[in-house]
This record gives structure tokens, C-alpha cells and sequence, in this order.
């Protein structure tokens, strides 16, 4: 021991390494169950008068045990933050061999967006199809994208760690993918529409076979499906690629070489879906599920077209009891004396009406959904009360689980906005050919020109729920159409009707006319929206927030409980005098 220096022993749950000045600090990570053991800690400090006083000893000690404590937390805190840092640099190395990415798919577009986009970001892509007859194609590249034959295929990518499938395999391909991994970014939707034909079947049940058949070496993973051909090639922000794990046995080494790839392409992270959603995914890019919007759409038209006989009906018989409604109607209905006008009237009101009640289930969705969200969630907080008492009210609960119908509204939303687009066109076209006056009836004027303004808007919510718009669209851009745009088309459209009826209230002699009855849905769904929006939405964010308050001041509690608790750091100083200086007495001078 040398007699020059100050001897520490404390025992922290960590020993830190540092230098100060000619000073060492030994640093070594213990175990939790360590923590009570005894560590001696040499500090050697030179001295430049051997003759110091005890008064000077004692106040060196005070300093050096108050410095200790205080680079003791900093290297804590340091070293704590370098160890939750993790990298992905060593998933696999990337030298020119592993930069090569196999393709199969050859000169379609979703494989040439692949290959422009693996060019883009420095990598070497080579293409190749299973078709038999490119076999006898000739090798050659373009834009630095390779092109090779089926059978040189295997032996052109043996360094390559990834194969992509962009197009529908064609017959048995596990020679020319085994021991890679494989993603498999097919847009499934193209194929559906080919489903009566009977090559396409055949592919089909190849793929499933090369999916099902597969060897302990070759890793599959279902991924890109979200992603367009444009997406792909250009880039988006809208759209994470998501991806789903095809195989139970798929390691995480696995993993984290696909999440590294996509990260070298430069997309907006990732998302991992169980196979339903992903499926979801690729129907709802593609032209399905317009059964729903189909369907309502007859409904609400035949439903428009049945008043309106009923209320023709109605005339009929006032033409015979009642002479002064005759009248009445007469001076509205027929002003110009032309039968032909009155039809294009009636079918302009029709079609005004099938316009703005479409648009009405349009925007009734997302409330019901987000009632259906509500209720479901404090249905599942009751539950999860239950969980030890009652594990078969669980099960229930769980296999419940939400509405697929009420998933596939959202799905069916762009064909509500085509069709009610479509009548509102028509409905204007009607109103032409209906040679209606406008300067007899000047209410019709403002009716008029918020209609119009109603219909462009209508219009551009329309071309972004078009999928080549929507994909070009970034999310923001998205979002404020879609939530500001067509609700204000909406709006108009309701004071639009709404104008008519307070006109031409006096000329109705009942409640029973297609106005009246056009403007019931589009007010129950302001309602509606009402209740949803501006009362339980900001109630449950209120909610929300007082419990992670409270959760969070709960947390503050236990930590400074378990501060006050936890003994600290005894540290024994002994000058060069022989002296010991207790700092659990001692105040330090540095704090």
C-alpha cells in the first residue's frame, strides 16, 4: 500500500473507470445480488507537500469522496445510455457480394420498380422469370439492372442473401430460392381478376405448393403488400411497409436481415400484420369489396323513386278532392306547362337525393366505428376486472372480437364518394334540361351556387379516393382533403336541401315529400357526429389524460420511495496521517 494515498471502500452497484488528473478509478459491472460486497478502490494521489495538516487531509478527502460520487453517476447515466444502443450494422456486411438481390418476376412493373429502386440505394438486382421461354433470352443488362435466363439464375445470385418475388411463380422454384430468404411482395389483387382462368388457377396452386414445400434453409416472408408499383419505384410516406410472418420456425436473425434491407431502401419503417390484415391490405388497394356501397346505393335510390310515385300518387288524388292544392301544385310543378320538364324535375330531385344520402352513410362510418371502439373498450376494461375470477367470460369476450362487416365501410368509402358524385352530376344535368326559371324564383340563386361549390368538392374528393391520386398524395395532404373537404361538401349539400325546404315549405301541404324525407339521414348523422366529436371524443381524451397522470405521479411515488430507501455509498477516506473521515458525517464541500 502505498502511503501517499487515500483509501476508498464503498460499495456501490457499479465500480467506475476514470481518470482524474494521475488519478485510476477501476470500473467493473456487479450483479444486482452483488451489491452488498465490499470493493476496495486504490486512489493514488501525488502530493506536492508531504507535511500537510490533519485540517488539509480531511478537506482533500472531503473534496475527492464529493468528485467521486459526482463522476460516479455521471458514468452511470453514460454508461447506461451507450448500453441501450443497438445497431444493425452486423445483421449481414455489405460488400459488393452481399449488396446482389436476387429477382424473379423479370420485366413486369413491379419487378423494374424493385430493380430501379435496389439501383437507386446501391444495389446490384438481378432478374429472371420461371417461365421456360426465357430460357433461350440472351443475358444482358440495362441501367445497371442485370437480366439473366432461368437457368444461370441460381449460379448469377449463390452470394446474394435475398431473393424478392414480384410476380406469380410458375411451376416448382425451390432449386432457385433455397437457402435464401425470400420475400414474397406479390400484388395478389392483379391476379384476382383472372380468377375464371384456368392458368391462373394452376399458378395458384403452384404457389401454394412452393409455400407449403419448403426447405429447413429457405425463410419466406410476406411483405410489400401495401406498398404500389409506384410506391415502390418513386417512394412514399404515406405507407410503412408491413410484412408477415409466413413461418413459425423464422428466427430473429432472420428478421432483423428483412428490417435492415427495407431500411436500406429508404422506406418509412415497418409494420408487422397477422395474415387476415395483411389480406385486408391488399383488397383494399385493389378494385373489391363495392358489393356493400353497390347495394346501398340501389337502396337508397329505390327508396327515393318509391316516394316520389307515392307522392305523384298523392297528386292524383288531391287533383280530385281538393281544387286549391290542385292549384298549388300546379303553379309549382307546372309553370311552363311542359310534361317534359316536369320528368327531368323529378329525376333532378331524385338524383339530388341518392347524392347527398350516399354522402351521409359516407360520413356516417367512422362515428359508428369509433361507438363500436368505445363500447368495445369499456366492455374489455369490465373484463379485464374479471380475469381471475371469470376466465370464461374472457374467452367470450375475446372470440367476439369486432365487426368485419364495420371494417369493410371503411374499405367501401371511395366507391360511396364515385356514386355520389355520379348523381350529384346527373342531378345538375336534370336541372338543365328541366328549364327551370331563375328569375321567377330568385331563392333558387344562392340554392344554386352552394350546390355548385358542394359538387366541386365533391369532385376533388372524389379523384383523391382515386388510387393512382391517392398513392401520390402524401399523408398530410391525405388527411386534410379527406377530413375538411368532404365534410364541408356534405355541408353544403345538407343547407343546400335545406334552403329548398324552407322556400318551398308553404307549397307542400304535408310532411310526406322526397325534400323532407332527403334531409333525415344527413341530419341524424350531424347529430351523430355531434355526439361523437364534440362530446365523447374530448371526454375520453379527458379521461385518458387524467390516468396517465395519475399513473405517472403514481410512478414518481414508488421511485422516490425506493430513492429514500436504497442505503447510500459508505465511503471511508484515510489520509496519509493514518486519519479515517467518515463522509456519512462529513459534509462535502462540493454539493
Amino acid at each position: 500500500m502505498n502511503p501517499s494515498s487515500y483509501h476508498y471502500n464503498y460499495t456501490p452497484s457499479e465500480i467506475i473507470r476514470h481518470n482524474i488528473d494521475h488519478s485510476t478509478m477501476t470500473t467493473a459491472r456487479h450483479d444486482e445480488d452483488e451489491e452488498n460486497q465490499q470493493c476496495v478502490i486504490n486512489i493514488p494521489v501525488h502530493q506536492e507537500n508531504s507535511t500537510r495538516s490533519n485540517f488539509a487531509d480531511n478537506m482533500a478527502g472531503t473534496i475527492l469522496s464529493s468528485v467521486l460520487s459526482t463522476v460516479s453517476d455521471d458514468m452511470i447515466r453514460s454508461g447506461n445510455n451507450r448500453s441501450e444502443q443497438k445497431s444493425l450494422i452486423s445483421v449481414y456486411d455489405n460488400s459488393n457480394e452481399e449488396r446482389t438481390i436476387g429477382l424473379i418476376g423479370y420485366r413486369n412493373k413491379r419487378t423494374i420498380a424493385f430493380a430501379k429502386r435496389l439501383v437507386r440505394y446501391g444495389f446490384s438486382p438481378i432478374l429472371t422469370d420461371t417461365n421456360e421461354n426465357t430460357t433461350l433470352i440472351k443475358s444482358d443488362a440495362t441501367d445497371h439492372i442485370q437480366y439473366v435466363p432461368n437457368n444461370a439464375f441460381r449460379q448469377s445470385i449463390q452470394t446474394a442473401p435475398i431473393v424478392i418475388i414480384a410476380e406469380q411463380p410458375h411451376g416448382d422454384i425451390q432449386h432457385l430460392i433455397d437457402g435464401k430468404l425470400v420475400i414474397d411482395s406479390i400484388d395478389y389483387g392483379l391476379k384476382r381478376r383472372f380468377l375464371f382462368n384456368k392458368h391462373s388457377e394452376q399458378q395458384t396452386s403452384s404457389t401454394k405448393t412452393f409455400f407449403l414445400n419448403q426447405s429447413r434453409t429457405t425463410s419466406v416472408i410476406r411483405a410489400f403488400g401495401n406498398i404500389s408499383t409506384w410506391e415502390i419505384e418513386h417512394g412514399t410516406f404515406r405507407h410503412a411497409p408491413v410484412y408477415i410472418q409466413q413461418q413459425p420456425d423464422v428466427s430473429s436473425t432472420t428478421f432483423q436481415r428483412l428490417l435492415k434491407f427495407i431500411h436500406d431502401l429508404n422506406f418509412s419503417g415497418t409494420r408487422i400484420m397477422n395474415e387476415y390484415d395483411y389480406n385486408n391490405i391488399l383488397n383494399q388497394r385493389s378494385f373489391h369489396g363495392c358489393v356493400f356501397p353497390l347495394i346501398t346505393t340501389l337502396l337508397v335510390f329505390g327508396l327515393a323513386l318509391l316516394v316520389v310515385v307515392i307522392q305523384c300518387s298523392r297528386y292524383e288524388e288531391a287533383n280530385q278532392y281538393n281544387l286549391n292544392a290542385i292549384k298549388r301544385t300546379r303553379d309549382f310543378f307546372f309553370s311552363n306547362n311542359n310534361h317534359t320538364s316536369i320528368i327531368f324535375r323529378k329525376a333532378s330531385s331524385v338524383t339530388g337525393t341518392v347524392s347527398l344520402n350516399l354522402l351521409a352513410i359516407l360520413y356516417l362510418i367512422r362515428p359508428i366505428l369509433e361507438l363500436i371502439d368505445f363500447l368495445f373498450s369499456q366492455q374489455r376494461r369490465i373484463s379485464r376486472k374479471k380475469i381471475v375470477q371469470h376466465e370464461k367470460s374472457i374467452t367470450s369476450f375475446n372470440g367476439f372480437g369486432y365487426l368485419n362487416f364495420v371494417q369493410r365501410w371503411l374499405h367501401s368509402r371511395r366507391y360511396l364518394a364515385w356514386y355520389s358524385l355520379t348523381f350529384a352530376l346527373l342531378h345538375l344535368l336534370f336541372l338543365i334540361f328541366s328549364q327551370e326559371n331563375f328569375s321567377q324564383n330568385h331563392w333558387h340563386i344562392p340554392s344554386f351556387f352552394i350546390g355548385v361549390i358542394a359538387i366541386i368538392l365533391l369532385s376533388i374528393l372524389a379523384i383523391v379516393y382515386t388510387p393512382w391520386t391517392n398513392e401520390r398524395l402524401l399523408w398530410n395532404e391525405w388527411r386534410i382533403i379527406v377530413s375538411y373537404v368532404g365534410p364541408l361538401a356534405f355541408l353544403l349539400g345538407f343547407i343546400h336541401t335545406l334552403l329548398l325546404l324552407v322556400k318551398q315549405w308553404n307549397l307542400y301541404s304535408n310532411l310526406f315529400n322526397l325534400t323532407f324525407i332527403s334531409l333525415l339521414l344527413p341530419l341524424c348523422v350531424i347529430i351523430v357526429r355531434i355526439i361523437v366529436y364534440a362530446i365523447i371524443y374530448p371526454i375520453m381524451k379527458l379521461i385518458d389524460w387524467l390516468e396517465r397522470r395519475r399513473l405517472q405521479n403514481t410512478y414518481q411515488k414508488k421511485h422516490e420511495q425506493i430513492t429514500e430507501t436504497e442505503p447510500q455509498p459508505h465511503v471511508n477516506v484515510t489520509t496519509m496521517s493514518g486519519q479515517q473521515i467518515d463522509t456519512d458525517t462529513d459534509i462535502p464541500l462540493l454539493k
